[in-house]
């Protein structure tokens, strides 16, 4: 009787956090973050900037791909850590304020030394926004016109 309780609660789990996901899409798009210091005084800008490129992109979140997870002295995830995220679409700069979640070291292939962050896209201004959504959606289209095609062939 437990097992059936618990096979229902993981299909209850999954199916609403599948309505929560934004789709994901994986361009590899250059990046460049800094580190935002909520202790500096208003309007200073960040001296350190690291560069990176996308492993993952949706409209609440993104899987950032870097060659060092310390930015100065400073690590990039924390409790409290807040970074600002240039992103380079087709289209033009997006700029983004992210929360990094989760981190690893890559151990295996071509990117085997670097680390992924995990982050949640916690702020972003209307034009970037609105440039963001575009370029999503573009992607989203492209991958069911794929996934049609596929099926006819």
């Amino acid at each position: 009787m437990m097992t059936i309780i618990r096979s229902i609660e993981s299909s209850v789990r999954n199916f609403v956090r599948s309505l929560r996901q934004s789709p994901r899409h994986s361009p590899r798009l250059p990046l460049k973050l800094t580190m935002i210091d909520a202790h500096a005084p208003q309007g200073t800008v960040p001296r350190l900037t690291l560069s990176g490129f996308t492993r993952n992109i949706s409209a609440t979140g993104l899987a950032l791909i870097v060659p060092e997870i310390k930015l100065g002295e400073r690590h990039l995830v924390g409790d409290n850590r807040t970074l600002l995220v240039v992103i380079e679409l087709p289209t033009g700069p997006v700029k983004l304020h992210a929360q990094p979640i989760r981190y690893e070291r890559l151990k295996h292939g071509a990117l085997a030394g670097q680390y992924l962050i995990g982050a949640r896209i916690l702020g972003i201004d209307d034009a970037s926004r609105v440039r963001m959504g575009r370029y999503l959606h573009r992607l989203s289209r492209q991958a069911e016109l794929g996934q049609k095609l596929a099926r006819t062939a």
